[in-house]
């Protein structure tokens, strides 16, 4: 019976000692709870504070705080645009595109077909009437270069335009190629040397002989530049290459003592007059 006592005794002491056990590990547990709350709480305080701080630095600054001035110009050249020396660039350039613009204007009123009337027309008018005609009849465009022989007879010739002309048609007669439409103009270049530009209208069969009679006419060229005395081809916007034949005139005519000039033959001024009455 003592054995049994002792062991109920035993069984009951250990019961309490696992009770008190359990009581400080829920105290303890407790304990720790409070603390970490604590910490918890201090660790989302100081977590708030920081976010109010970053949204504080975040917000826009109001124009009382704002250290720059805005409404001040920050480009350190705004002020050289309205310098006299900017401005005169500004109205050069302003000249130099109103100059290629009227020029552009020019070139184009230059190069297109004219609907002047034949008997109010001017030489140059009758020149690119000359000229789209020309095409329209499957002509060639034409530019010859003179031998320095050549140049002095022409210059010391009254008319020098029509004393080319006149060898020319001895030329085209001697080919069989006489009374072909044509128009021509001498043309001065910037060095001096005189040239021939011109249009007329052959069959395709006809194009070596009357490269044969402008070549005789022209004067004999030796060297390399005999290759380049003769440009022949097939004519396309008839009234833009009259109006390029043209463009050195004025220059021509100082060259030429006021002698240069616009030529049609008579068969050219027929067929030219005839189609401006067409396209009138």
């Amino acid at each position: 019976m003592k054995k049994y006592s002792d062991l109920a005794k035993r069984a009951s002491a250990a019961a309490k000692l696992r009770r008190e056990t359990s009581s400080d590990l829920l105290s303890a547990i407790a304990l720790d709870a409070v603390a970490d709350g604590g910490k918890v709480a201090e660790s989302r305080g100081a977590e708030n504070t920081h976010l109010q701080q970053e949204n504080k630095a975040c917000e826009p600054a109001s124009k009382s705080s704002c250290p720059v001035d805005l409404s001040t110009p920050t480009s350190p050249h705004r002020h050289l645009i309205h310098t006299p020396a900017f401005q005169h660039l500004i109205q050069s350039a302003k000249a130099q595109r109103k100059r290629q613009e009227t020029k552009a204007q020019t070139l184009a009123a230059r190069s297109s077909v004219p609907h002047t009337p034949w008997r109010r027309a001017t030489s140059a008018e009758k020149f690119r009437y000359a000229g789209h005609c020309a095409e329209k009849a499957g002509g060639v465009a034409l530019s010859l270069h003179l031998s320095a022989e050549i140049q002095v007879r022409l210059q010391a010739h009254s008319d020098p335009l029509r004393a080319f002309t006149d060898t020319l048609n001895r030329e085209l007669k001697a080919r069989s190629l006489l009374g072909i439409p044509y128009a021509m103009t001498l043309e001065s270049s910037a060095s001096g040397r005189l040239h021939v530009h011109g249009v007329a209208v052959v069959g395709q069969d006809d194009h070596t002989s009357l490269a044969a009679a402008l070549r005789a006419s022209g004067g004999l060229i030796e060297g390399k530049a005999a290759s380049r005395q003769l440009t022949l081809r097939s004519l396309s916007n008839g009234a833009g290459w009259a109006a390029y034949c043209e463009k050195h005139l004025g220059q021509t005519d100082e060259v030429l003592n006021g002698r240069a000039r616009l030529f049609l033959n008579r068969h050219m001024t027929r067929m030219a007059r005839n189609f401006s009455t067409l396209i009138g």
